[in-house]
């Protein structure tokens, strides 16, 4: 539902009603794209059809997957009976309960489930990159630097966790910029909400909630000079997360005896050997991919010129890393660096209306799907998944 327009006081710089301008840019940043429901329908429809494509044909490959893991456990939870012990088998309980629903589909259900949620996701960035008025060939490239490339079709459709996490954390962000950037409050509270929808999806979630905070004070205000707005502005996207993490923690002390009885995917003493095997990579063809998607995040931030978006990528970047040495972002997610630095760089970069800053960030994006294409090439599980689509298109022909 689009929001209600700024008042004036939101809108302009100081005293005084809006000009003009400020309203038409303020009614474009919150205009419905497309205008109807069914052109809506229509291109989510078309965005998503190829997810959901792949998501047949890969269903002899899910093996050895997060989804196939994500099953594994549901089958060990006795939902039968109501004892608080397992409870903290659930977490990250939105997608343990979907996949509990869905279990006798087996990897297939859940892969088609990512394929409608990244339908939905690529809607929303379609709509969100009108609303900044970019160019229609920018739109184009960015998207399919995104999403024309094996490593979201290999997340979409075998790692819903991390993709359900990964979107909600991509339009958590878009809401941040509007409510930092464009002071819509609306959008302030959204962010915390899609937040927290990344906190239960996902057990990166709580990194990603983390690091939406801490990256909200590297935005560019709408009123410079206000004391403390930073702060307030990082409270109140984390809240709904830390509220509801909170109440989960005291639960579990009042009932388990232990405040992260709700946790069991951190593997803090395996951490060292996780972060000594991070640091191993640099120097190799991985290591320099990884480098590479932080990289065109900064290119895209400085050829927007946007300088305080440097390190806002840089604190993403070392945020991601974080979460594999601690374990809540699993091996056999591969490529989410890749989608989180790229799904970040598009969401809040500022519009591009003049070719000065379209033609760059064309060629940006142009770039970051070369680096996707090289990276699932580079990752012997997204080789092995593709290997097993062309055995099956093989069968069928």
């Amino acid at each position: 539902m689009a929001s209600p327009l700024m008042s004036a006081a939101e809108l302009a710089p100081g005293f005084g009603a809006p000009t003009r301008r400020q309203v038409v840019e303020e009614r474009a940043r919150i205009a419905a794209f497309p205008g109807t429901a069914l052109g809506r329908i229509a291109l989510w429809f078309a965005l998503a059809a190829p997810v959901f494509a792949i998501a047949m044909l890969s269903s002899p490959a899910t093996t050895g997957t997060v989804n196939a893991a994500l099953l594994e456990r549901v089958a060990q939870i006795p939902l039968d009976r109501a004892d608080v012990s397992w409870l903290g088998l659930l977490y990250p309980p939105l997608t343990t309960l979907v996949a509990a629903a869905v279990a006798p589909g087996g990897p297939v259900a859940l892969a088609l489930i990512g394929a409608f949620a990244a339908g939905i996701v690529l809607t929303e960035l379609v709509q969100l990159l009108k609303q900044r008025r970019m160019p229609l060939p920018l739109i184009v490239v960015q998207l399919a630097a995104l999403a024309a490339n094996p490593l979201f079709f290999y997340n979409a459709t075998t790692n819903l966790e991390g993709f359900l996490g990964t979107a909600f954390f991509g339009l958590a962000l878009a809401h941040l910029h509007r409510f930092v950037v464009w002071r819509n409050t609306q959008s302030g509270f959204r962010a915390g909400m899609l937040l927290l929808l990344a906190t239960l999806s996902s057990p990166l979630g709580v990194v990603y909630a983390v690091l939406a905070a801490a990256m909200s004070t590297f935005l560019e205000l709408a009123r410079r000079g206000e004391r403390g707005v930073r702060f307030a502005n990082a409270l109140i996207v984390i809240f709904p997360t830390a509220s509801v993490l909170g109440a989960v923690g005291l639960l579990s002390i009042v009932f388990l005896g232990d405040p992260f009885a709700w946790v069991h995917v951190v593997d803090l003493e395996g951490a060292g050997a996780r972060g000594q095997a991070l640091l191993g990579l640099s120097g190799s063809p991985t290591g320099w991919l990884l480098a590479a998607s932080l990289a065109c995040s900064l290119l895209a931030a400085v050829v927007g010129r946007q300088p305080r978006a440097i390190g806002a990528a840089v604190l993403l970047f070392a945020g991601v890393l974080s979460g594999f040495v601690v374990g809540v972002l699993p091996i056999e997610a591969a490529g989410t660096t890749f989608l989180v630095m790229t799904l970040a760089a598009i969401v809040l970069q500022p519009a591009a209306r003049r070719p000065a800053t379209a033609v760059p960030l064309v060629a940006v994006a142009a770039l970051q799907g070369a680096v996707a294409w090289l990276t699932a090439a580079d990752r012997g599980l997204t080789a092995e998944w593709l290997r097993g689509i062309a055995e099956t298109v093989a069968a069928l022909l």
